[in-house]
């Protein structure tokens, strides 16, 4: 799986390609970001708060007009063109994948792997897909806090007469747990999920087999007590993995509802009171929402997550039936202590900033 990354071939394709990824992700978040401060001064030209006289209001709401398109197109241009160059590369990676077990191929049919050809064109292509969707998340997360956090610490000051939240950079602090909560309940509720989505598609396959094997014998009658046996196990496993499914969607819903009602409740008695204009607290509000919609990978599709993790699983083991060794092992590989790395800088990277600005406040 690192083939891409550590071949000559494939440079340009792993390393510029991710270069471009990540810069056009910079300029989605930074134009969000401008929007979430357009819907600020919208609220507060609508209150009046601007201090715009009557005969300069339209050309006011002109200029906030043609703000709005330029910032939508350049945001939709952003976003298409990242899509597209994502969708290229994650293409790049699997040719690059395929070719190394192309070039194996017969060293794989000599060890005898049940469905080889199966996980080398379904597995494979699952498991980067599935990688590539992590890592970009994971960028687009740890570049949303960098990017977006400094404007919740700016307007913490705003809300000292909000409970709870009468400390410096509350509000970036509040935007952090929030992000940190979600994904610690999501992964206790889902850590058993990724044996179970493996423990399926050994069943799944185990039946696939049978199924097989029974075209090329024409004595079938004893294979349907096998075909009821093999299915139970499935019925078993899946039934496990609904309740676990329904635990995580009652968390999330109620995670998601919490999240987009709960700035509102709290900031909204300080903009009856004209102590903050609804300006300020829609960019608050807006800004939360837009973290957490960039975390929303890790909280709430921990389902995503746990196929991700089978796929991974399954790809040791047909490593180690290749070679006798785990390249792609989830505690022992170098590609899976790069991808749990990152995900740990994300985490700690997310946690240093808040410390960072603080001392650099008190200096």
């Amino acid at each position: 799986m690192l083939t891409f990354f550590t071949t000559r071939k494939w440079f340009l394709w792993a390393y510029l390609g991710s270069a471009i990824i990540v810069a056009l992700i910079i300029s989605e978040i930074l134009l969000a970001r401008n929007i979430n401060f357009w819907q600020q001064d919208v609220y507060n030209f609508l209150e009046r708060k601007g201090g715009v006289s009557g005969e300069n209001l339209d050309i006011a709401w002109e200029e906030l007009k043609n703000r709005l398109l330029v910032l939508v197109f350049f945001l939709v241009m952003s976003i298409i063109l990242l899509m597209r160059v994502i969708e290229r590369v994650t293409l790049a990676w699997r040719e690059a994948t395929s070719d190394h077990y192309f070039s194996i191929w017969p060293t794989i049919v000599a060890s005898g792997i049940s469905n080889a050809s199966h996980r080398i064109e379904v597995d494979i292509r699952e498991c980067i897909n599935k990688l590539q969707d992590f890592f970009t998340h994971a960028a687009r997360l740890l570049i949303a806090l960098v990017l977006l956090l400094d404007v919740l610490r700016a307007n913490s000051d705003k809300v000292r007469d909000v409970p709870y939240l009468d400390f410096p950079g509350s509000l970036a602090w509040v935007a952090f747990a929030i992000v940190l909560i979600g994904f610690v309940v999501s992964a206790l509720i889902g850590q058993r999920m990724p044996g179970l989505n493996e423990k399926k598609q050994q069943y799944e396959g185990a039946l696939r087999t049978s199924l097989v094997l029974s075209e090329e014998n024409s004595k079938t009658a004893n294979m349907l007590g096998i075909f009821r046996d093999r299915f139970k196990d499935i019925k078993r496993n899946t039934i496990s993995l609904m309740n676990y499914h329904m635990l995580l969607g009652a968390w999330v819903h109620s995670y998601n509802a919490f999240v987009m009602y709960a700035s509102i409740i709290y900031i909204g008695p300080l903009v009856y009171r004209g102590m903050i204009p609804m300006g300020d607290m829609v960019l608050v509000s807006t800004t939360i929402l837009l973290i957490k919609g960039h975390a929303s990978y890790f909280t709430d599709n921990w389902r995503g997550i746990a196929e991700l993790l089978g796929v991974i699983k399954r790809i040791c083991a047909l490593e180690k039936a290749i070679r006798g060794e785990r390249l792609f092992a989830w505690h022992s590989s170098r590609s899976c202590r790069f991808a749990r790395a990152y995900l740990n800088c994300v985490f700690v990277a997310a946690a240093w900033m808040p410390c960072a600005r603080k001392k650099r406040e008190a200096l």
